[in-house]
């Protein structure tokens, strides 16, 4: 009898926790996320260091992986000196990596860039940078000390 009772609580238990996130999933589907297009942009100047203008739609998806898309995305530089555009791209797609979401940690595992345009330059030592993307805190411009910030990522596409 015992057994048939934990049967029935981990048949509910698990049919919670299905139910918990398909409505996770359908709504975060009902919301218009193009309203967060400004606190998303400031969420991204923050870890990129730059500015970011999102002048397409953006879409947030739970399921199959936690994806962000955004098209029409431009970075400028922060530099008043340089003040250009560092790259733009028509759409990006982002898959983060839900266990470390979870965490906490963001985890790109996926980074997919369609029409994408850069500006680059040959620095003094002949190294090649984004142009007007700024130098790590602590670094001279060209200076090639991997001390900055990292970013990791498991697959990226380019097209």
């Amino acid at each position: 009898m015992k057994s048939g009772l934990l049967k029935k609580i981990l048949i509910g238990v698990g049919a919670l926790f299905i139910l918990l996130i398909g409505g996770a999933t359908l709504t975060l589907s009902l919301i218009d996320w193009n309203k967060y297009r400004d606190t998303v942009a400031s969420a991204a100047e923050a870890g990129l260091g730059v500015q970011v203008d999102l002048s397409g739609d953006i879409g947030v998806a739970l399921f199959p992986r936690p994806t962000l898309e955004a098209e029409a995305v431009t970075l400028y530089s922060p530099e008043s000196d340089v003040g250009g555009v560092i790259a733009t791209a028509k759409r990006i797609d982002v898959q983060l990596a839900l266990s470390d979401l979870l965490k906490g940690d963001v985890i790109l595992e996926n980074l997919e860039l369609v029409g994408l345009e850069i500006a680059v330059e040959e620095d003094a030592d002949g190294s090649w940078s984004l142009k007007g993307w700024p130098a790590p805190e602590g670094s001279e411009q060209g200076d090639n000390d991997s001390s900055g910030s990292t970013l990791q990522l498991d697959r990226l596409s380019l097209s």
